[in-house]
């Protein structure tokens, strides 16, 4: 039962960027998201980390090409 466990885990924490209890500020922002992340959107577009944290955390809504 330990992969359902997982499996629950994994699946509560997918849409991290829309879960204020997990990503509150900068600090908690940095703590869970590696330093390396980009993130490709729907349209397949690239991502930076940078442009994802001013994003999520009330930023400005330009992102930055990978």
């Amino acid at each position: 039962m330990i992969a359902d466990d997982l499996a629950a885990f994994l699946a509560r924490r997918e849409p991290i960027f829309h879960n204020p209890e997990v990503i509150w500020d900068e600090a908690s922002f940095d703590a869970e998201i590696a330093s390396d992340f980009r993130e490709i959107g729907a349209s397949g577009s690239c991502y930076e980390r940078q442009a994802i944290k001013d994003v999520v955390l009330g930023g400005h809504t330009r992102g930055f090409p990978c």
